[in-house]
C-alpha cells in the first residue's frame, strides 16, 4: 500500500524504521541490515530524507548516525500512516496464521497492481486448514471485489521449486510483492 504513495521499497522501509523508532539513532550499515536493502540504495534514500529534513544526521565515533526529525512539519501524520499500515499488516499476518503453520506469505498480483504475476497470493505452509483458508480468501475477495488467484505450497514443495530455479517462484520473488510473513529461518528452508 505505502509503495504506491512513496514509490520506493527502500524509502518505505526507512520510514517504517525511523518513524517506529523516533528516539533512536542508526548508522548506515545497521540500517541496511535491519531493512534488508543494499547499502547504496539506503544511502540514496537517506540523502533524500535528509534533504527534505525528515531525518537528522550527526557524526559520532567515525560513523554518521541518522535519526527521525520529530519537529518535521508532518511528522505526526506520517507516523500515524506508518502505524496504521503496520497494524493492518500485523492483523493480516494473524489471519494468515489461522491457515496453518505459515512460514512465508506474499501478496502480489492484484494487491500490487502487477497483472503479469502468476498468482495474487503465495502461502508456504504446513498443516494447512483448508476451511480457514477458504474463509480468509472469501473475506479478501469481498474486500477487493475480485477473484484471488492463490497458491499454497508445503515447505518441501517450496524448497524443491527453489532448488530447481522454478520460474513461478522467481517471478514472484523478483517482482513487486508485499511480504506479510517471512519466517523461513524457523524451518528447514534452503536460502
Amino acid at each position: 500500500m505505502l509503495i504506491y504513495l512513496f514509490s520506493s521499497h527502500t524509502r518505505v522501509k526507512l520510514l517504517t524504521l525511523f518513524l517506529s523508532n523516533p528516539n533512536r539513532s542508526f548508522f548506515v550499515r545497521e540500517i541496511s541490515r535491519k531493512i534488508g536493502e543494499r547499502i547504496n540504495s539506503v544511502r540514496r534514500e537517506l540523502d533524500n530524507l535528509l534533504q527534505i529534513e525528515l531525518l537528522l544526521s550527526y557524526p559520532e565515533k567515525n560513523k554518521i548516525f541518522y535519526k527521525a526529525n520529530t519537529n518535521f512539519l508532518i511528522f505526526p501524520e506520517l507516523k500515524s500512516i506508518i502505524q496504521k499500515t503496520t497494524d493492518a499488516k500485523d492483523d493480516l499476518a494473524e489471519k494468515f496464521r489461522e491457515v496453518g503453520d505459515v512460514y512465508f506469505a506474499v501478496m502480489t498480483g492484484i494487491f500490487t497492481g502487477n497483472s503479469s504475476s502468476p498468482t495474487d497470493l503465495l502461502i508456504v505452509c504446513d498443516n494447512t486448514n483448508r476451511g480457514f483458508l477458504q474463509k480468509m480468501l472469501d473475506e479478501m475477495e469481498e474486500e477487493v471485489s475480485d477473484t484471488i488467484r492463490y497458491t499454497v505450497l508445503s515447505v518441501n514443495d517450496y524448497n524443491l521449486r527453489e532448488s530447481l530455479g522454478d520460474r513461478f517462484l522467481n517471478s514472484i520473488m523478483n517482482g513487486d510483492k508485499i511480504i506479510v510473513i517471512d519466517e523461513r529461518h524457523k524451518k528447514n528452508f534452503k536460502r
